[in-house]
């Protein structure tokens, strides 16, 4: 399942004072061009901020 991309969950991660992460951050145009994904960002990003301080 794809919900979100590597360059927002990265981005929420810095915010939420995450390390950065040891896997290189790809573009999901890279992997499945035309893949419609805009449904769930907002909870993937909420889950990711709330996890976030917890590393």
């Amino acid at each position: 399942m794809y919900v979100a991309s590597a360059e927002q969950i990265s981005g929420w991660r810095a915010d939420a004072g995450a390390a950065p992460s040891a896997v290189a951050v790809l573009p999901i145009t890279a992997v499945a061009p035309g893949l419609p994904v805009e449904e769930l960002v907002a909870e993937v990003q909420r889950l990711i901020e709330r996890a976030g301080g917890s590393r």
